[in-house]
C-alpha cells in the first residue's frame, strides 16, 4: 500500500521519505524542547526558523510522494504547525504566538509555490545529478 503513494518514477522514494520523516522527528524535538529553540534563536530570528523549516518539511514530503497527495500533506503539516504552538502552551519556557503560526503558513506556501516551479521535481532533479537513475 505504501508503493501507491509513492512515485514510481523515483528510484530512492523510500529513503527520500525516510529523510522526511527524520526531518520532521528533528523538527519536533526542536520546537518542544526550550533550550535547543533558545540555542537556535540566538543563531537567528525566530519567524526565519519557522518559514525555513516548514518550507523545508514540505518540500521533503511531496517530493517522493505523487502528486495528488500534496494537498493533504499541506494540510496535515498546517494542522501539525498549529499543534505545536498549543503543546507549547504547556511547555515551560515555551509559549504558543499568532506569529509562529503565521510564520508556519508562510513556510508552507513557499514551499508549495516551489514544488510547481519548474525545480519542485528536486529528487529526480537529484537522483540524475548524482547518477543514481
Amino acid at each position: 500500500m505504501a508503493d501507491s503513494i509513492l512515485r514510481a518514477d523515483l528510484r530512492y522514494a523510500r529513503l527520500w521519505l525516510v529523510i522526511a520523516f527524520v526531518l520532521l522527528a528533528i523538527m519536533l524535538v526542536i520546537s518542544v524542547n526550550a533550550p535547543l529553540m533558545d540555542a537556535v534563536d540566538h543563531v537567528t530570528d525566530d519567524w526565519v526558523v519557522h518559514i525555513l523549516g516548514f518550507m523545508v518539511i514540505t518540500l521533503a514530503f511531496c517530493g517522493p510522494l505523487e502528486p495528488r497527495y500534496r494537498k493533504r500533506v499541506f494540510a496535515a503539516f498546517l494542522a501539525c504547525g498549529i499543534l505545536i504552538e498549543l503543546v507549547q502552551l504547556g511547555i515551560p519556557g515555551r509559549s504558543a504566538s499568532l506569529t509562529d503560526m503565521s510564520a508556519n503558513l508562510v513556510g508552507l506556501t513557499l514551499g508549495w509555490f516551489f514544488l510547481r516551479s519548474r525545480y519542485g521535481d528536486w529528487c529526480l532533479w537529484l537522483e540524475n545529478r548524482l547518477g543514481i537513475r
